[in-house]
């Protein structure tokens, strides 16, 4: 595999394990979006859209022998003019009823003259659908019946200035007709009357013709080829789209925030912060508790048996360990667990316990069935045993007693076998130089530091003053809060 298809994994895995660590944000934005969609729908009531389709006539006095395409004929700015004049709309008005003024039958509104067709489109909106359908075919009819009476309007005038006209030549024609007639034959005064009828004959054909033209004229303004009834009716905004609309908006905002949710959180939740602050693999995540016994119980005991086969792969045939609490607060129980479920297991185990508490100790006698070692420690150091598992011996002592290198079996306090597995068990509160010494002593170590409180930095910080003495960090365990 290519070095570009690695990397094209590794960011794609990036990416997966944001989504799934940031799963909720995305749920979260994805029902808000969908829930800003309904509000929307409950401020602003779906509105229904109907449409009716109309051939809108040429008028003219050669309908079957244009010079120019129908639609060239008509100018679409004065049809949708048309449609919504005064008249047409106050007659929609009227056929809607409720009250509702030609104003606001104007709003909802609209006309377009289809491109290179003689089609006007008039679409009708009304938050009732039987208001939509009712406006829309009232517009309609309203419209071709405007349109019709303003084309016989204008052809009634040039009616009657055409009829003038003819009763004016035939008063002439008259007149003509009488001066012929009292003129004598083959004289200039009958020649000229002669002329004359004529004229006004050729006249008055022509006049004749335009009259006939004019009333051969349809006046129809047009037909309602779809009524808004046969047409579908929208719904706008669609209920369903919005919401749905709403919700993808929202998942893909959801999306790009846990991205840069999971880019500027600096906290510790599972092996890929980890990774990020070089705290070693993730042992597992075990909840806190107030008791060492307590980390014993149920699904916690599971947990914990996880921790311990994995630090066991992870140590090998090394046998000492550095169990350092990175919190404040009490120390934690891990490191007792840790040491009784080896102990179960029949590993020789000790647990060094450096600078905690007397109340924690005691509490550990308790729970671990702890007796003094007779004989037992050196200096401030209190050696116990348990009297439940022999193989199990705590050792506590102050972090100014406890050595850097360990001694041989049989010495002082913090000694053990080669064999036993030692686990020494530093609190948040021990002093840095305790610390350090602790992790010398035992070469590799143990974080436990609480999930999702726990700072990328810290543990950072923290892997290196493992690493400035010679140690390293095998792996991490997570403290969650709630069991």
């Amino acid at each position: 595999m290519s070095v570009g298809a690695d990397n094209s994994s590794v960011e794609l895995g990036r990416y997966l394990t944001a989504l799934r660590r940031r799963w909720l944000t995305v749920v979260l934005c994805g029902a808000i979006g969908a829930g800003l969609g309904l509000g929307y729908l409950a401020l602003r009531p779906p509105e229904a859209t109907a449409t009716a389709l109309v051939n809108v006539n040429v008028i003219s006095a050669e309908p079957f022998n244009y010079t120019r395409e129908p639609s060239g004929l008509l100018d679409p700015q004065t049809e949708v003019q048309l449609a919504r004049s005064a008249e047409v709309v106050s007659g929609a008005a009227l056929a809607i009823g409720d009250g509702i003024r030609p104003s606001e039958v104007r709003a909802g509104l609209r006309a377009e003259l289809i491109s290179d067709a003689t089609v006007l489109r008039i679409s009708y909106s009304d938050e009732d659908r039987d208001d939509a359908v009712t406006g829309a075919d009232a517009v309609a009819e309203g419209y071709i019946a405007y349109r019709s009476a303003q084309a016989e309007a204008k052809l009634d005038a040039i009616t009657s200035q055409l009829t003038t006209q003819r009763n004016e030549l035939r008063e002439a024609l008259r007149d003509v007709n009488e001066r012929l007639a009292a003129a004598r034959p083959n004289s200039p005064r009958a020649i000229q009357a002669d002329s004359d009828r004529q004229l006004l004959n050729l006249e008055l054909d022509s006049l004749l013709q335009q009259i006939n033209a004019v009333n051969g004229i349809d006046t129809t303004g047009g037909t309602v080829l779809t009524p808004a009834t046969a047409n579908e009716v929208f719904l706008s905004p669609n209920r369903t789209l919005l919401v749905l609309g709403g919700l993808v908006i929202g998942l893909l905002v959801g999306v790009v925030v846990a991205f840069v949710r999971d880019a500027l959180d600096r906290r510790v939740v599972d092996d890929v912060d980890l990774s990020r602050a070089d705290g070693g693999r993730l042992l597992g995540t075990v909840r806190s508790t107030h008791r060492p016994a307590g980390i014993l119980d149920g699904a916690a005991r599971d947990d914990l048996a996880i921790v311990r086969e994995r630090l066991l792969a992870a140590l090998g045939h090394h046998r000492q360990v550095a169990v350092v609490d990175d919190h404040t607060g009490r120390p934690s129980n891990v490191a007792a667990g840790l040491a009784e479920m080896l102990a179960q297991r029949g590993e020789s185990v000790e647990l060094l316990l450096v600078d905690h508490p007397d109340d924690y100790l005691t509490t550990l006698r308790e729970d671990l069935a702890l007796e003094p070692v007779a004989g037992g420690g050196a200096g401030g150091a209190v050696q116990l045993r348990s009297t439940r598992l022999d193989s199990l011996t705590v050792t506590s002592t102050p972090a100014a007693d406890l050595r850097p290198v360990p001694a041989r079996a049989g010495g002082t306090a913090g000694h053990g076998s080669t064999e036993s597995v030692c686990l020494v068990a530093v609190p948040a509160g021990a002093p840095q130089s305790a610390r350090l010494t602790a992790v010398r002593r035992a070469g590799s170590v143990v974080l436990v530091v609480p999930r999702r409180r726990a700072r990328v930095q810290e543990i950072r910080r923290v892997a290196e003053e493992v690493r400035g003495v010679g140690a390293r960090i095998v792996g991490t365990v997570l403290l969650h809060r709630k069991g």
